[in-house]
């Protein structure tokens, strides 16, 4: 117990001495740093929020010393690959950096959505889906949990085996998972990388992690389904072998590297992705 209070008195100290410090030099502590270091001694995960507090530091300080606070200690203790709750929605974590975790919806939330509302060239910047997300569907959430959204710059490269624009970067709060990070944190069996003679699919090891059920009643309904039992496909924002066509991952879990026409004629499912404030 002595040993505890003292951490904590240390911790304090800590963070009324940084706090009180101006400085210039880009590379003096912040307290981000001491927060990384009080979830350490509080035995938390080491991924402090970018904009850290003093308010953020004090709440650590309440767990530790065990008085009420209000840390969420399900998403303080969030590790790669769980599902979370958040915003009403059940979310698989992807990736964890700087005290952000990458999210996409563990079950395909909408569908029979076009990528865009005409047969017309496009890539995600000017999309109706893209509209979509970081309006309507953003919109749903509450403030609160608007504030926890990250606003990122999203690049979509070019698509490497046809060599289609993947168009200009974009400022999003919600998005769709690129070609590249769906290889990337679904697995990577090298055939993006190496594409096997003039296939127009990745099939691989990763399909049955990159299948997702489909929630969307009139969806699984017109199938005969009911939801749990119903995998759809579902887009991401990366264009196909033509502006204007776009690349999906399949029911079987395959990747469709060659693409589906971004209009009315396609419809696809949405497997909404954020970066959420721990």
């Amino acid at each position: 117990m002595k040993r505890r209070i003292l951490s904590i008195f240390i911790a304090i100290v800590m963070i009324v001495s940084l706090s009180a410090t101006v400085n210039a030099d880009s590379d003096a502590p912040t307290i981000h740093d001491a927060l990384e270091i009080l979830k350490q001694l509080a035995g938390l995960p080491n991924t402090a929020p970018a904009k850290s507090t003093i308010h953020d530091a004090l709440e650590v300080l309440k767990f530790l010393a065990g008085l009420p606070n209000s840390i969420d200690k399900t998403v303080l203790t969030v590790k790669i690959g769980e599902v979370i709750k958040f915003g009403g929605y059940d979310w698989r974590v992807l990736d964890i950096q700087g005290g952000r975790a990458l999210v996409i919806s563990d079950i395909i939330v909408d569908s029979w959505r076009p990528y865009h509302n005409k047969n017309i060239d496009i890539t995600w910047a000017d999309c109706d889906l893209r509209e979509y997300l970081n309006g309507e569907f953003y919109d749903s959430f509450n403030q609160k949990d608007k504030a926890k959204i990250v606003q990122v710059t999203n690049k979509t490269p070019n698509n490497p085996w046809y060599g289609t624009s993947g168009g200009a970067d974009t400022q999003d709060h919600i998005f769709l998972l690129s070609l590249e990070e769906v290889v990337k944190y679904f697995g990577d069996s090298g055939q993006l990388a190496n594409r096997v003679g003039n296939k127009d699919t990745i099939e691989d090891q990763f399909d049955i992690v990159r299948q997702a059920i489909c929630d969307y009643e009139p969806c699984y309904r017109s199938e005969g389904k009911s939801s749990g039992d119903y995998g759809c496909y579902w887009w991401l924002r990366s264009p196909g072998n033509r502006v204007g066509d776009v690349v999906l991952v399949m029911r079987d879990g395959s990747i469709y590297v060659n693409g589906g026409g971004a209009s009315l004629d396609y419809l696809g499912g949405i497997r909404p992705a954020l970066w959420l404030y721990l």
